[in-house]
């Protein structure tokens, strides 16, 4: 067990992300980010083409009058930043998702593939298709992460 007062390095956090459209809708609109903040974003996941992360991102972002705008809604009534703290102790499991998973899916179901993950990606693949056979009838986006500590830390 590591020290509690530890905090992870970069290649002790296993995350993994994945969106897909579902069996109904003809295309996806989620879009998802994984990256690591220091003095520069190192981007570890995205669905996000290289083209578009480049032109979206380092040229559209920085030139817009609205860059230091935080916006969790487009085009709704209210644009309120929603930013969340998860507790950053280890073996603990942060999980993101649309409701395209929770429509399907149970807490419960969740919960026991929470549980048993053997890492990130396989239990969000898991969950991918516990949501496609449960009907996948929307946008299903899974972001997954926890932090293992590496041996001899």
């Amino acid at each position: 067990m590591p020290d509690p007062d530890r905090k992870p390095l970069d290649d002790e956090i296993d995350t993994f992300g994945l969106t897909h459209q579902g069996k109904v809708r003809p295309n996806n609109q989620d879009q998802f980010l994984i990256a690591a903040i220091h003095k520069r974003a190192d981007v570890w996941s995205t669905s996000l083409s290289p083209e578009h992360l480049i032109e979206d991102l380092q040229a559209v972002a920085f030139r817009t009058p609205l860059r230091n705008v935080l916006s969790s809604a487009i085009g709704g009534d209210s644009a309120v930043p929603v930013v969340t703290r998860l507790a950053s102790e280890w073996y603990n499991v942060g999980l993101l998702c649309s409701d395209g998973l929770t429509k399907h899916v149970s807490d419960e179901k969740i919960a026991e593939r929470l549980a048993a993950m053997t890492s990130s990606k396989q239990v969000a693949e898991q969950l991918l298709q516990d949501a496609l056979d449960g009907g996948g009838t929307d946008n299903i986006t899974i972001i997954v992460g926890r932090a293992v500590p590496k041996e001899g830390r």
